[in-house]
C-alpha cells in the first residue's frame, strides 16, 4: 500500500484512483467514518447540498441493518454473508450478533478496493470471520468462494446482508435475475436483510443526486416501492408480513423509541426482511 498525503489519511492500495470517488467511501463519509478519501468528502459534500438529509437517512439504513440483525440472532440465526459491506462502521454485523450468538460465523464481501483491503485487516485476528473480494452482481464470487464453503454450513440457514446496494445494480445487469442466483445457492430458511435508496417525493433531488453519482465509480438509481418489491418477489422471496417492504424506520422498531411520522420518509430507505422459501 502507498500513502497519499494530500488524499488520504490512510494507506491506500495499490491501483486505487484518488481522483474517483467510491460509493462505499462515501458512505462512510455519510456516516461520519474517517475511511474516505478527499474526493469523496468532496463528493459527499455536493450531495448533502443537494439532498442535506442524506447524512441522517443512511444513520437509519444502518441502524435497521443492526435492529434486523439482532432480531434475527434473538431467533438463533449464526451463520451471515454482509455483501457489499462497505468499510469498517460501527454496528458491523459480527459486533451485532455476537453479543447475542457469540460463536457466529461471519463473511463480509465487497469488490471495492479500500473495502476489502480495511475489511481484510478489521477481521484477519477475528475467530470465525472472514472477508472476500466479491461482487453482488456475481454471487458465485461470494457464494461459492471457497473460503465461504469452508466457513457456513449450506446444510442450514445462512443470512445475507443486501443493505444499500440495489440501488447500485441498473436495470441492464438484471437485478431480478441476480437475486434469483442468491436465492437459488441458499438453504431453505435462509433470510435476507436487505434494503433500497429511494428519493420518490423530491424527483429534482433525485435527478440531481443520480447524475452526480454517474460521475463516480458506482452510479446510482432510485427506485419506489413498487419497482422494489417487484424484484424481491420475483426472484422468488417471501416477504415477513408485517411489515413487509416499507421504510427501514419502521422494521423492528425500538419499543422506547419515539418516532415522527415524517421519519420513513426521511430516511429515503425501503428496507425488508425475506425468507428462502
Amino acid at each position: 500500500m502507498t500513502k497519499d498525503d494530500e488524499s488520504s489519511p490512510f494507506p491506500v492500495p495499490p491501483g486505487v484512483d484518488v481522483n474517483v470517488p467510491s460509493a462505499a467511501r462515501i458512505y462512510d463519509y455519510l456516516l461520519g467514518g474517517a475511511h474516505s478519501l478527499a474526493v469523496d468528502r468532496q463528493f459527499g459534500d455536493k450531495v448533502l447540498a443537494i439532498a442535506p438529509g442524506v447524512a441522517w437517512a443512511a444513520r437509519a439504513n444502518r441502524e435497521f441493518v443492526m435492529r434486523a440483525a439482532a432480531a434475527l440472532a434473538r431467533e438463533g440465526f449464526d451463520q451471515w454473508i454482509d455483501c457489499g459491506c462497505g468499510l469498517p462502521a460501527v454496528g458491523a454485523v459480527h459486533e451485532v450478533v455476537r453479543h447475542i450468538v457469540p460463536d457466529a460465523r461471519v463473511a463480509y464481501a465487497d469488490n471495492e478496493a479500500v473495502a476489502y483491503a480495511y475489511g481484510t485487516m478489521l477481521v484477519e485476528n477475528l475467530p470465525h470471520t472472514i472477508m472476500l473480494n466479491g461482487d453482488v452482481r456475481h454471487p458465485d464470487t461470494w457464494l461459492d468462494a471457497p473460503e465461504t464453503q469452508m466457513l457456513l454450513d449450506f446444510d442450514r440457514p445462512i443470512v445475507v446482508v443486501l443493505a444499500a446496494v440495489l440501488h447500485f445494480i441498473p436495470d441492464e445487469d438484471d437485478p431480478t435475475t441476480i437475486m434469483a442466483d442468491i436465492r437459488g445457492r441458499l438453504p431453505h430458511g435462509s433470510r435476507l436483510i436487505v434494503s433500497h435508496g429511494c428519493m420518490d417525493d423530491n424527483e429534482s433531488a433525485t435527478r440531481e443526486v443520480q447524475a452526480l453519482y454517474r460521475t463516480s465509480n458506482n452510479p446510482g438509481l432510485s427506485r419506489n416501492l413498487e419497482q422494489f418489491t417487484a424484484i424481491l418477489t420475483d426472484a422468488g422471496y417471501e416477504i415477513t408480513d408485517p411489515p413487509g417492504v416499507t421504510w427501514v424506520t419502521d422494521i423492528y422498531p425500538e419499543p422506547d423509541d419515539p418516532r415522527s411520522p415524517d421519519d420513513g420518509p426521511r430516511s429515503v430507505c425501503y428496507g425488508a426482511v425475506c425468507t428462502v422459501p
